[in-house]
Order: structure tokens, then C-alpha cells, then sequence
């Protein structure tokens, strides 16, 4: 039912059949490009010669509830860059894109549309919000690209209106990615784009990976300059004179502004970095700097045929990770300095726009291309979000993750390297604490809330057995008293005795002991209390101090039979003296000293770690340009 048609191949006379009705574009065995549409295009049509990809005709994959097998590829040649999308026949009768590049891999599903305007997305500014259609959301246009060239390799769809033909990017801030294609008439063809990694694909029957034969001539030194990943990758450098150079829109290679000097990079080209067992080699190296700091850093261009390109930046002896990602944050309104994502929050740590000093090797995109390059570095350590922007290429989103240098050492598992040593005391990404202040604080009240739960709980078992409760009285001519009372049981293993004594003093003190001796081992358990109270008036106004009743603890009592003695004391030569003193004594109490004591080392505790965490911060945004507004200083 969807069978396509026979068409004569315009070159050989060779009868092409295609295999579905809703593709256009077919390679024939002579290399010409066989079309079963009216398609009239003034782009340039060819046969991919090198495919420089895994991903060959007959690869069979899935994704969710799609299985599929691939048909073949339309290869879309930007100004500064290149795009895949894979024609796939799915299980179910249906076909469906595969957009894929530099490691970036996404499922393009075409979606029905009302546009509000026919405007011209070319009128439209990067990194600016657009609603296109009735009800529909706020859109983030995240690259504009026009095509100069196309290429095919087996049997695939294209837009077939397009004597003129324009990709673009958008994004919403929920997270939904669209792709919008513009043909002849300002007509457009919308699909919902999803990213997801390479191993979410589940691909089977890939070929061999296999470097690109393309190379071109240096015209200042005749050296002929290979570039094994051509087309994904746009620029390089002589390696014989240092020249640099990057693509333009007839495939031809134009020279770039000398670079200052000459550094060679102390991580080779050709080195193995593994991330996560992912092996990588590096491909390239480039020195770079900040047009207004002047701060300095190396960045290697990683490469892996299935997870495409990623970057290992140093600075002064710290390293970071990073990869270009489909999904990423989407920031609508430039005036954001924070943004939460994936349950992080991330602050505005950095903002420039940089230069090339010097590099080696070959590079993805034009990495030259310092003067419309502007950077934003949003940080939620271990973690930071890279915003590239770029007014008329797009927005380009990295995630970079920390890496110490014991890390990369191993990772490059190569003893002859030797790598830069840090006099950073604090990287941004480097994660010495993993809570937020807000954490520390929820955190500090459940710790709280726990230990009184607890307590509450443990004082409901609690026997609060009376052991005496009576009073002691002085002779007139003594002021001291001692005796002994009944033989008391105590059962818990190990508890407390409460005593609360009280007299009625008056400018004057008195105390009592007792003591606990157990009849079986004579080891004794003493306690000692106080009670003491003065008055009076000074310059007319009265005065008290101390208290006419206390309490005192015994802890750690063991069970057992015990014998009780009582002594007491009072001042000597008072002309009224304390006649008497009262003790009540209460076994296995609930006692709030411990309490107290536990609450006071959580809260201390907690102001510690937030102190501690608060010089760790300012030590980490010490090279911020924020530094200042994140830190303000009462002047």
C-alpha cells in the first residue's frame, strides 16, 4: 500500500524503485539523486560519499513504543555547521525523522499546525519568545540555519518546497522542542522534536566506524591538512604552520586571523579519556581567554563516534566535563540570574565573551568565531549549565560537570602526561557540601522535631515511682542532721532519682545530701542540693536573689536494693535559723537536661556547618564578576 514509485535515474537511465510513497529522495547506484516528486531545488543535491556515521541503511533501532529500521538520510549543510535526519520505517507502517549530530540525537514527529502569520521565521531574532499559533505557547527561538547544500544517502524524505529552505529551533519553557522547517512561500512544516541519548535507542546493525578521506591545502604552506571528521567538524589548524581555518557555504576552507602563538597542548591529540566508560579521543586543543578578564583556560575537543563531540576545560589546574545537550533549560527573558532544573537551582556565576590565543587539531562548529560568541555560566556544583549564544547562529546549551584532577589522571590513564597543578582553593563546580543553606535549616528543624518526638515518647514508659517525700528537722542545738531511712528497690537496669528540696530560708542557706549505697556490692550514689534565698532594699527598691526550692539529679543508678541516708546543714549563728528542710525524691523521671543539652549541640552544630558553608561559597565566587552582588558589603 505505501509502495513508492520506479523512477528512471536522470544520470544512468537506471530504474530506481523506491520503497515508500511517502519518501522523496534516493541515492542511485551511479551516485546521482533520484527524486519521485515534482521537486525542482536550486540547493545543490549529491550522494554522501563518506558517511563519517555508525548509523547505515538497514540499522534497526526503538524508542518507546517505536521499533524501527532505517531507510536512509538527508544530510542538511549549514553556513557553520551540518544536520542529519534519518528517514526511519517503523513497525507500525509509519516513518519518522531521527535528527543526528555531534552526539545529539532526537525523534522529530510532524504535527498539525495553524499558523498565526506567514511571516518569515528569517525576520524572527535569536533567543527571543514568539507565539506562532492561536493558543499556543510562548516559543524560544534557539537557531536559524539556511541551507546551502543538501546530501542523501539511501532513501529518505525532504521538504520538497524548497528552492530556499530554513531549519529552526525553538523551545518552551516546560521543556517541549519543536522543529520548523521553511520552504518556498514562507511554508511551514512543523514537527515536536525529543531528545534522548544514543544508548536510549537501542540500536542493532551499525557499521564500523570510518574517518572522512576529505582534506584541502594550506595556501600559506602547502600543507595538506586532513580533516577525518569532516563535515562535523568546521575548523582546524595547520599543523605545520599554524594557520587557522574554518568552512564556508561553497565547502571550501577560508583562513582565520593569525592566532597569537604557538602552544602545544600537554594532553595529546589522539589521547584516550574515559567518561564513564565512554572512551573518548581527543581531536583538538585550543588555549582561550576572556576579551575583558584576561582569565585563561585550555579546552580539549573530545570525540566518540556514537556519543559525538565533548569537552574537557582546565583552568589553573581544575578541570570541568561538558556536553551539548537537546534538553536543557530554557530561559525566555535574558534578565535571569537563577533558574531552576532537574530539582537544582543554578545562579549566574559568569558572563563573557572570549578569544582563541592558539590550538592544534580539528574542532566542531567555527571555533574561531570569537567576536558574536557571548557566554553565560550558570553553576549548582557538581553541576553548570554553559549558555553559548551566537545573534545570528543560535543558542548552544553545554552541562559541565566537575572533575578533579586525580579524575581526568585516571581517565587519561597515561603516566607520561603531566597536568597542570591548581592554586584554586575553591573551584566553582568542586562539591564540598551537598546541602543548600535552605536544607540545612529543614534539616536542623526535623533533627528537632525528631529528638522531641523521641523524648515525648521515651518519657510515656517512664515510672515516676515516689520514693519519700518528707521533712527533716534541725535540733535547736545543732545545725546539722543525719539519718537513715527504709531500704528502697530500684528495677530499671539504669535510671535517675529526682530530688526536690525546699526550706524556708530567709538570708540565710542550708543543704542536704543523700545518699544511695547498695546493700549487695557497698557502692554508693551521692547527691548533693542546695537552697538558699536573701532579700532586701537598696536606694528604696526591694531585692531577692536564689530561690527558697531546687532540684537535683542522681543519674546512671543501677537496679538493686538500697539503703537511704539523709544529712543536712544550715548556717551557723543566725538569730532565726532554718528549722527544717523538706526532700521528695522521685524514681525514673523524665528528665529535660538531656534534652536541652542535645537540642543546644544540633542548633550549635548547624550554625557551624552554615558558617563553614558560607566561607566555602565566598571562597568559590571570589572570581565571579557576581562576586559583589552575591556578597554585598555594608559600606
Amino acid at each position: 500500500m505505501n509502495q513508492g514509485k520506479l523512477i528512471e535515474c536522470p544520470s544512468c537511465k537506471t530504474l530506481v524503485q523506491f520503497k515508500r510513497i511517502d519518501t522523496n529522495l534516493k541515492t542511485c547506484s551511479c551516485g546521482a539523486v533520484v527524486s519521485q516528486s515534482a521537486l525542482q531545488s536550486k540547493i545543490k543535491l549529491d550522494s554522501i560519499k563518506d558517511p563519517v556515521s555508525v548509523i547505515q541503511v538497514g540499522t534497526k533501532g526503538a524508542w518507546k513504543e517505536h521499533e524501527f529500521t532505517v531507510l536512509g538520510r538527508v544530510q542538511f549543510f549549514y553556513e557553520e555547521g551540518v544536520f542529519n535526519y534519518w528517514t526511519l520505517e517503523c513497525s507500525d507502517g509509519t516513518s519518522k525523522l531521527l535528527g543526528e549530530a555531534y552526539g545529539i540525537y532526537s525523534f522529530l514527529t510532524a504535527k498539525n499546525i495553524d499558523f498565526q502569520t506567514n511571516e518569515s521565521l528569517h525576520n524572527l531574532k535569536i533567543d527571543s519568545g514568539y507565539v506562532l499559533w492561536d493558543q499556543g505557547p510562548v516559543l524560544s527561538l534557539e537557531q536559524k540555519n539556511s541551507l546551502f547544500s543538501i546530501k542523501v544517502e539511501g532513501e529518505a524524505f525532504c521538504i520538497d518546497s524548497f528552492k530556499a529552505l530554513l531549519d529552526c529551533s525553538f523551545s518552551t519553557e516546560s521543556g517541549t522542542h519543536y522543529t520548523i522547517f521553511e520552504g518556498d512561500g514562507f511554508q511551514k512544516y512543523p514537527y515536536v522534536t525529543e531528545y534522548m541519548d544514543f544508548d536510549e535507542l537501542r540500536f542493532e546493525n551499525l557499521r564500523p566506524f570510518k574517518n572522512s578521506s576529505f582534506s584541502f591545502g594550506c595556501s600559506n604552506c602547502n600543507n595538506q591538512i586532513a580533516l577525518p571528521l569532516y563535515p562535523y567538524t568546521q575548523s582546524t589548524i595547520c599543523n605545520k604552520c599554524q594557520h587557522p581555518y574554518s568552512a564556508k557555504a561553497n565547502f571550501r576552507f577560508a583562513e582565520q586571523k593569525i592566532l597569537k602563538n604557538e602552544t602545544e597542548p600537554y594532553i595529546p591529540i589522539g589521547s584516550s579519556f574515559n567518561h564513564k566508560g565512554i572512551s573518548y579521543t581527543v581531536v583538538g586543543y585550543l588555549s582561550k581567554a576572556e576579551r575583558s578578564s584576561g582569565y585563561k583556560w585550555n579546552e580539549f575537543t573530545l570525540f566518540h563516534p556514537n556519543y559525538g563531540f565533548a569537552y574537557l576545560n582546565e583552568y589553573n589546574g581544575q578541570f570541568t566535563f561538558a556536553k551539548e545537550q537537546g534538553n536543557h533549560p530554557v530561559l525566555i527573558y535574558e534578565e535571569f540570574d537563577f533558574f531552576k532544573y532537574e530539582d537544582a537551582e543554578f545562579e549566574l556565576y559568569n558572563s563573557y565573551e572570549s578569544r582563541v590565543d592558539s590550538g592544534s587539531g580539528v574542532f566542531a562548529y567555527n571555533a574561531f568565531n570569537n567576536n558574536s560568541f557571548f557566554s553565560k555560566e550558570y553553576i549548582a556544583p557538581p553541576f553548570m549549565w554553559i549558555k553559548d549564544k551566537d545573534t545570528r547562529e543560535g543558542v548552544f546549551w553545554f552541562k559541565a560537570e566537575y572533575y578533579s584532577r586525580k579524575q581526568v589522571s585516571k581517565a587519561l590513564n597515561n603516566a607520561n602526561i603531566e597536568l597542570p597543578s591548581s592554586s584554586i582553593e575553591i573551584h566553582p563546580l568542586k562539591p564540598v557540601f551537598k546541602y543548600t543553606f535552605l536544607e540545612l535549616i529543614i534539616t536542623t528543624l526535623m533533627a528537632v522535631v525528631l529528638v522531641l518526638v523521641a523524648h515525648l515518647a521515651l518519657d510515656k514508659g517512664k515510672q515516676n515511682k515516689e520514693l519519700f517525700n518528707q521533712s527533716f528537722y534541725f535540733k535547736d542545738s545543732t545545725n546539722t542532721f543525719s539519718t537513715t531511712l527504709d531500704t528502697v528497690e530500684l528495677t530499671r537496669s539504669i535510671s535517675n532519682i529526682k530530688f526536690d528540696v525546699s526550706a524556708p530560708v530567709d538570708n540565710t542557706w542550708t543543704s542536704v545530701s543523700v545518699i544511695l549505697t547498695d546493700i549487695i556490692s557497698g557502692k554508693e550514689y551521692s547527691m548533693e542540693q542546695g537552697v538558699e534565698y536573701y532579700s532586701g532594699y537598696d536606694g528604696g527598691e526591694s531585692w531577692s536573689e536564689g530561690s527558697k526550692s531546687e532540684s537535683g539529679f542522681l543519674t546512671g543508678i543501677p537496679s538493686g536494693k538500697y539503703i537511704v541516708s539523709v544529712e543536712g546543714v544550715r548556717e551557723s549563728f543566725k538569730l532565726i535559723p532554718v528549722e527544717r528542710i523538706s526532700v521528695k525524691a522521685t524514681y525514673d523521671v523524665a528528665g529535660s537536661k538531656n534534652l536541652i543539652h542535645t537540642l543546644i549541640f544540633i542548633v550549635i552544630l548547624s550554625i557551624v556547618l552554615g558558617v563553614i558553608r558560607f566561607q566555602v561559597e565566598k571562597s568559590r565566587w571570589t572570581n565571579s564578576p557576581f562576586y559583589d552582588s552575591k556578597f554585598p558589603t555594608n559600606e
